[in-house]
């Protein structure tokens, strides 16, 4: 008995190619098969960020700038927030990969700078289609023990790495939802069938947590920084329920020890952690381009409220 899922059309093709395997057997990887050039099109179209609008906080170095490379690459038009001065690194995204950036010093910390920039920049930026793809990159650590920690040291963190990612995932939500599809709108595509869902351009943020929020470091003292990304990956969840409704995904990613410009100044705390992981080495900004593409994109339509571990093992011994 066929299954009540699968349409006489599609048996008609496998019972063909079940009666006559060497039309899938194709050395030559020309294969003739109905499924092949078609879905292989289809899943590279879901990675494409190609008319989507992007914005990186923290986009201008390390992992943030990583990022925004892949984005720009997936053909994202890419949008960056940091308090320093663009770097050469990012002013060579646009001409690399064929996208317009656009820059914006702003201190995400402060709340009303914040709002300002998404009105000045990120408003004329996106235009009509509006913003698709956040990531909160922007962050900061201290390394200092629990019993001589200060309350002006709490105060700095926790304005940079929670009020500051909490405020640009809401700006960044209400400038989607000015854009997107109403919720009425967004049921009668759903209803129309999942494979016109896929074609609705996605919404997503993603924001950037830690492992600290997972497990303690063993080669330094970071209580407070432990504490804002365990809020950060915990605010996840709530918002994803609040969101789902208007079309928008919200996700994190938990990098694991990586080799940054500032952490290559301590050689002996690199050996450290690459006997801490199960691969033997640390990871670079790049290798979590890979997950911020699959979550940016229609890749991941279906994911909201999660988060994605990358960290060579090192949480799970």
């Amino acid at each position: 008995m066929r299954s009540p899922f699968v349409t006489e059309e599609t048996a008609l093709k496998w019972k063909r190619y079940v009666l006559n395997p060497a039309l899938v057997l194709n050395h030559n990887h020309q294969s003739s098969s109905p499924f092949h050039s078609s879905t292989k099109e289809k899943h590279r179209d879901k990675f494409s960020l190609r008319g989507h609008h992007a914005l990186v906080t923290g986009g201008n170095q390390g992992i943030g700038l990583a990022l925004a490379a892949g984005l720009a690459r997936a053909g994202a038009d890419v949008a960056v927030f940091d308090i320093s001065p663009p770097s050469t690194e990012f002013e060579s995204i646009s001409t690399s990969h064929g996208i317009r950036t656009a820059y914006r010093m702003v201190d995400v910390s402060c709340v009303p700078a914040l709002k300002q920039a998404f009105e000045d920049t990120i408003m004329p930026f996106c235009g009509d289609g509006g913003l698709d793809i956040c990531i909160t990159a922007a962050g900061i650590n201290q390394v200092k023990d629990f019993l001589d920690t200060e309350e002006a040291d709490f105060d700095k963190l926790i304005n940079v790495n929670v009020k500051g990612v909490y405020f640009t995932c809401q700006l960044a939500a209400q400038a989607m939802v000015r854009s997107n599809s109403a919720p009425s709108e967004i049921k009668k595509v759903i209803s129309n069938g999942s494979e016109n869902e896929s074609k609705r351009k996605s919404k997503s943020i993603i924001v950037i947590a830690s492992t600290a929020s997972y497990v303690a470091a063993r080669t330094h003292n970071s209580s407070i920084y432990a504490a804002t990304k365990s809020a950060v990956r915990g605010m996840v969840s709530e918002i994803a329920k609040e969101l789902g409704r208007s079309g928008i995904r919200i996700n994190s990613i938990s990098p694991g020890y990586t080799l940054t410009n500032m952490t290559r100044g301590y050689p002996d705390l690199i050996k450290q952690w690459q006997s801490d992981t199960m691969l033997g080495f640390i990871g670079m900004p790049e290798d979590y381009v890979g997950a911020s593409l699959y979550l940016a994109s229609n890749a991941s339509r279906y994911v909201t409220g999660q988060d994605i571990l990358i960290d060579g093992g090192s949480t799970k011994w």
